[in-house]
């Protein structure tokens, strides 16, 4: 009997403690507002990404699904799978080039502690790229903007690292990674320096405008992270400042990557909107836009509106094994959205059942007795069950 009484104690006690643990959130609170939010497919936005072309951003997304453990993971694996048979098929330049890193990328997914050896910057100096461009890979129907590249080679015997840069530069050109804008100002310099490239102004307009896009490659591992942020600088400027933001972990890239593919596909504003937070927020504010990329560009939107949301105001809705109480606090809230103060009148109403049972469990029946049942009172005096 008494082993059946701590039983009984013990799970009425759980329960207690579960049920107070259901926290009334503000209705018009950011998080609650975040929580309502439609859930979206992140699956259907890489499909739609896949079918134009931009290989980069479907790439990216899948992963992002993996790494977060979302419902789709495994749709997303059988994806990914599928986009890498297909670019291994393609002997084209442009293909091998967003084939790049993902190889070694995915070998070593969970780790990001070092990026030595791994960076697409390694991979222009001497690992795919620069075969490529041993190859002539990056020459063929070359136009000005190549071949004024080419013309300032010369500046190797000078300054070293422009090797690599210029490898760089001409990949990201046939692979059309570099705006119109940027494009235009790169190709104004280029004009300045063929004439003698191997002056030291040469080699100093060249640092400033050609080193910002190594600088970036140093912190990617995959040429999808680089292409997708150096698609948005519209100035070498602008680069820095992507740059930097990159820099901050080793994992950095990436999540901007990520953030920045899923911006582009709602389009051109919402990037700028995100960049724009991030400059405001720091990397908090990239950490926040990364979590709510499971919201769709909804959720982006949200981050964006409501700049003090932090990834702490972030309730992991999209995570396909979330734990109990997580599960519960969620149909919860949901509850309350639907059906408003009764679900919360409802919820004291349980926790007063469950004191109850405790106290008549743990209170002895003969204590009770003398308390609420005096004989010849209105009230029975605790029966049987009590006294289990």
């Amino acid at each position: 009997m008494k082993i059946l009484k701590v039983v009984w104690g013990l799970i009425l006690f759980g329960a207690l403690v579960v049920v107070v643990q259901l926290a009334d959130l503000p209705q018009d609170s950011p998080t609650a507002k975040y929580q309502r939010l439609p859930e979206v497919s992140i699956r259907n936005i890489v499909e739609a990404e896949w079918a134009v072309g931009r290989t980069e951003s479907a790439l990216l997304l899948l992963d992002y699904i993996v790494e977060n453990d979302l419902p789709e993971k495994a749709e997303a694996i059988a994806a990914r799978q599928k986009i890498f048979a297909q670019l291994g098929t393609e002997s084209s330049p442009v293909f091998r080039l967003k084939a790049s890193g993902w190889a070694a990328a995915l070998a070593d997914e969970s780790s990001f502690d070092s990026l030595a050896g791994n960076t697409l910057a390694d991979a222009a100096l001497y690992g795919d790229i620069a075969d490529l461009a041993r190859q002539g890979s990056f020459d063929g129907n070359q136009d000005d903007f190549t071949a004024a590249l080419n013309d300032i080679r010369g500046m190797v015997n000078v300054f070293p690292p422009a090797e690599g840069a210029i490898t760089l530069a001409k990949a990201a050109r046939r692979a059309g990674a570099i705006n119109e804008s940027l494009t235009k100002q790169l190709r104004q310099v280029l004009g300045l320096m063929r004439a003698d490239p191997k002056s030291a102004l040469a080699v100093e307009k060249f640092k400033e405008n050609f080193m910002p896009m190594f600088e970036l490659a140093k912190r990617c591992r995959t040429w999808g992270e680089f292409e997708t942020i150096l698609q948005q600088a519209d100035s070498t400027d602008q680069l820095l400042v992507l740059t930097k933001m990159a820099s901050a972990s080793p994992a950095t890239a990436k999540h901007l990557g990520q953030v920045l593919s899923l911006a582009a596909y709602d389009g051109r504003p919402m990037v700028s909107s995100c960049l724009d937070h991030i400059m405001r927020q720091g990397p908090k504010g990239l950490d926040a836009l990364y979590e709510a990329v499971a919201k769709g560009p909804a959720g982006l939107k949200f981050v964006v509106d409501h700049p003090t949301f932090t990834p702490q105001g972030l309730v992991p809705v999209a995570q396909s094994r979330p734990s109990a109480l997580d599960f519960l606090q969620e149909n919860y809230q949901a509850l309350r959205f639907q059906y408003g103060a009764a679900v919360p009148a409802l919820k004291y109403l349980l926790i007063a059942v469950l004191c109850g049972l405790l106290v008549l469990l743990v209170i002895p029946g003969r204590y009770l007795e003398k308390l609420i049942a005096r004989p010849g009172g209105p009230i029975a005096a605790p029966g049987a069950l009590h006294y289990l």
